[in-house]
């Protein structure tokens, strides 16, 4: 039924749609199975997307007054329950490390800081460096906020003064400045609503302007400098193919050190590029996020289940499982809603779809890094190491696999993240 649906949205059949859900919405439910769940997220995505397309308004509505403390809640059990946001930290981190081990001045561009908690070990492992620490610069970039934008200028400084105590903690001489970037790459008509203004912002660029901004000016000290660039991390924010395409196409012209690179993996199994929207591949590539998605869902239900993970919640639950509906409440579900509505656009496109917002499946994120000229470098012994022990803490059912110079790492047989280097 599922399936069925999908494919009446992908065809504009609305009416028939609408029945096809109607029905798979007594068979589903956000407390059943995990493909129960999985089901109910995907059926009130396409619910979203009838809506939008009937001029009923815009879907989504349901998540978009998620409270912060819910927020930080679900970070917290997803952060300690699962080796996702680690496994993207600590290769990096490892990589990067590896990379500037004799220089004194490091210069981290960072694509999505958001909290920053990548950056604390990294900090520690370079005041531990013999000889003593180099000089440390962090330049993150962030948008304009808006509905589902929510590092804003006011947040980004945030995560530099807890990062500067830090680094002041630990002795590390360090830097921090907020890059405003312009969101016109990175959004649609749904997040163009509701944006609001920032105090005191610095004018917003597009990525080349923020390119030139950040090369070397004459007198300055020669510094390395790093690229680093997390997309769809399960609590990340959602950003297009075009997004992270003038990203890297930007950093290439400063010549980076290294950049490291941590990607979703969705869309890599299928076609790239204008053959894309034909419609086997973007049918190919909504079974390619069913499966993604519910091994995901399937991991959490596995790893969010002990009573220390029920503790970290917001409060009493109604019971076993809450921890984990939160975290799919919070971020699984809004991921798949705006994956639904990426795909049936970039499928079946109308007047309101910006051109180059095709669905983040419909491209392989590590050949927009190919493609921007960069070239992918092995992983060390030492960062596959790192990798093996950071998943010998959690449940069996992670793996980790080598392939094309990218590490993976996934839910049994499904690969569901991968970490590469480049220069």
């Amino acid at each position: 039924l599922l399936i069925a649906g999908a494919e009446a949205v992908a065809a504009r059949d609305l009416d028939l749609a609408s029945v096809i859900l109607v029905r798979l919405r007594e068979l589903v439910s956000c407390s059943g199975t995990t493909m129960q769940r999985v089901a109910a997220y995907f059926s009130e995505g396409l619910q979203s997307r009838i809506e939008s397309c009937g001029g009923n308004g815009r879907g989504h509505g349901h998540y978009r007054g998620v409270r912060p403390d819910d927020t930080l809640a679900a970070f917290r059990i997803l952060h300690e329950a699962s080796p996702y946001i680690k496994f993207g930290h600590f290769s990096a981190n490892q990589a990067i490390l590896e990379a500037v081990e004799r220089e004194r001045r490091v210069h981290i561009v960072d694509f999505e800081i958001m909290e920053g908690i990548q950056w604390p070990p990294f900090m520690q492992a370079l005041a531990s460096r013999k000889g003593g620490p180099p000089h440390l610069r962090i330049s993150a970039l962030y948008r304009p906020r808006g509905p589902r934008r929510p590092t804003g200028l006011a947040t980004v400084h945030e995560t530099g003064k807890r990062l500067a105590e830090f680094a002041a903690s630990v002795r590390v001489p360090f830097a921090f400045r907020a890059i405003p970037v312009s969101a016109d790459t990175d959004t649609d008509t749904e997040e163009e609503e509701g944006r609001e203004e920032e105090e005191e912002e610095e004018e917003e660029e597009g990525f080349e302007g923020v390119a030139r901004r950040l090369g070397k000016k004459e007198g300055e000290e020669e510094e390395a400098l790093v690229v680093n660039c997390m997309v769809h991390l399960p609590h990340m924010p959602h950003r297009t193919a075009a997004s992270v395409s003038a990203f890297v196409r930007a950093m290439r012209t400063l010549d980076p050190t290294i950049l490291a690179f941590v990607e979703e993996e969705l869309g890599s199994s299928t076609s790239s590029g204008p053959a894309a929207s034909s419609s086997s591949s973007s049918s190919s590539f909504f079974f390619e996020a069913l499966h993604h998605y519910s091994a995901i869902c399937d991991s959490l239900e596995d790893c969010i289940s002990s009573p220390a993970m029920e503790a970290l919640g917001p409060g009493p639950g109604p019971g076993p499982g809450a921890a984990r509906m939160l975290v799919e409440r919070v971020f699984v579900a809004p991921r798949i809603h705006r994956t639904v509505s990426l795909w049936s656009r970039s499928s079946f496109p109308d007047r309101q779809t910006p051109p180059g917002n095709l669905g983040p499946g419909l491209h392989s994120w590590h050949s927009l890094v190919r493609s921007a000229g960069f070239k992918p470098v092995p992983l060390s012994f030492h960062n596959l190491s790192q990798a093996k022990l950071l998943l010998g803490l959690y449940k069996d059912g992670f793996k980790l696999d080598e392939r094309n110079d990218r590490l993976l790492l996934g839910w049994r047989s499904k690969p569901l993240f991968a970490a590469s280097i480049w220069n």
